[in-house]
């Protein structure tokens, strides 16, 4: 990317922070690393950082040649969380891929927020076995891969206490709650996720199909979802 694009592309960071507001976070990069971005709250990333999972995924799945943008990625955030991840592709005079633009977004605030009110005019044991807040992606079959060793050691820990090095110790409840947490975030809709979690749970993919099945038997919802 030209140095004249950087400078003008890297005035826009602050002003999109700002009137987006802290939930999101701006990254600027070109083929090859991170360029400028507004902070590193959400994505951990820093200037040099190598090139974003959502940009890099777009380069080596060719679709650069007839996307100009890709909204609403998937990836995790350092503290576990799914973000929203929208990425602009960047083109030269000649329309070759230059770099991109990505707003990261993370909405957990607002899905707390909504728990909370549906817990005003119920029991919270109703809450908690009736009333989730869930993210359904729009394309489940073209969601990037996330990183998945993020959202099972939060989701271990907050079950446990421990870390995933002991996964071996986990008792039944404590990774059926695991699922639970995992399934309610949304991880299970991205592609490759139910092995990659049974080896860091320490169990059979046939056991996680089983947590799967029983953490949907208690989801309403699940049926009109699947």
């Amino acid at each position: 990317m030209k140095e004249n694009d950087v400078r003008m592309l890297s005035q826009l960071i602050p002003f999109l922070s700002l009137a987006l507001g802290p939930d999101y976070e701006i990254v600027l990069s070109d083929l090859r690393s991170v360029l400028a971005l507004s902070d590193n709250r959400l994505s951990g990333l820093t200037v040099g950082s190598p090139l974003p999972d959502p940009a890099l995924r777009i380069l080596s799945a060719q679709e650069q040649c007839d996307q100009n943008w890709r909204l609403n990625d998937r990836i995790a955030a350092q503290n576990g969380h799914l973000l929203r991840c929208s990425t602009c592709l960047i083109r030269d005079a000649k329309g070759a891929l230059s770099g991109f633009l990505s707003i990261y977004f993370d909405d957990s605030r607002y899905k707390d927020l909504a728990d909370r009110v549906f817990a005003l005019c119920h029991a919270d044991s109703y809450v908690a076995e009736n009333i989730q807040i869930r993210m359904i992606p729009e394309t489940p079959h073209e969601n990037f891969q996330c990183d998945i060793d993020l959202l099972a050691a939060d989701a271990f820990r907050k079950a446990t206490g421990e870390t995933l090095a002991h996964s071996n110790r986990a008792s039944y409840e404590e990774k059926l709650n695991i699922i639970r947490s995992l399934y309610r975030n949304g991880v299970f809709s991205i592609k490759g996720a139910i092995p990659e979690l049974a080896k860091r749970l320490s169990c059979s993919q046939a056991s996680m199909y089983r947590y799967l099945a029983i953490v949907k038997a208690e989801d309403p919802e699940s049926e009109e979802s699947d």
